[in-house]
């Protein structure tokens, strides 16, 4: 899939990528509102631990929200993953595909973990600046 920059204006090229992917499935599938909302949701995620110059390069997957599976469950459920990264501004669809479904439920953005890994002093400076912020005189008597 080419790199497609998430916004409203490419939501005909995001939903054709995913529904070529997708073909004609019907349970825990994605449109392209779920996947503008995730990018939100993920920029949201990073406000609280990055300052904004600092995130380029983090990707993150989004799935659709679905439960747990129950024990009985038979056969191997599937749902549609669509892999998404921030760029310099924007964030970006990088890849859709339809893989196993988790038995044990979803969340609606995952952070990739080896994605921010290097960005580790970066977000230990911004979190003890902000950190520092919040509790000057807080345990002052």
């Amino acid at each position: 899939m080419k790199r497609i920059r998430i916004s409203l204006d490419n939501a005909m090229k995001m939903q054709t990528g995913i529904d070529d992917v997708q073909n004609n499935a019907i349970v825990r599938v994605l449109n392209y509102i779920d996947v503008v909302t995730a990018a939100g949701i993920a920029e949201s995620k990073l406000e609280n631990i990055l300052p904004k110059k600092d995130r380029e390069g983090v990707s993150a997957t989004v799935r659709p929200l679905y439960e747990k599976f129950e024990p009985q469950y038979r056969g191997v459920p599937e749902h549609t993953e669509c892999f998404i990264e921030r760029g310099k501004r924007y964030w970006y669809i990088i890849g859709v595909m339809r893989t196993a479904a988790e038995r044990s439920g979803s969340v609606r953005v995952k952070i990739t973990p080896h994605s921010i890994e290097r960005k580790g002093s970066t977000i230990i400076n911004y979190l003890s600046k902000n950190l520092k912020g919040n509790f000057i005189g807080e345990f002052e008597y």
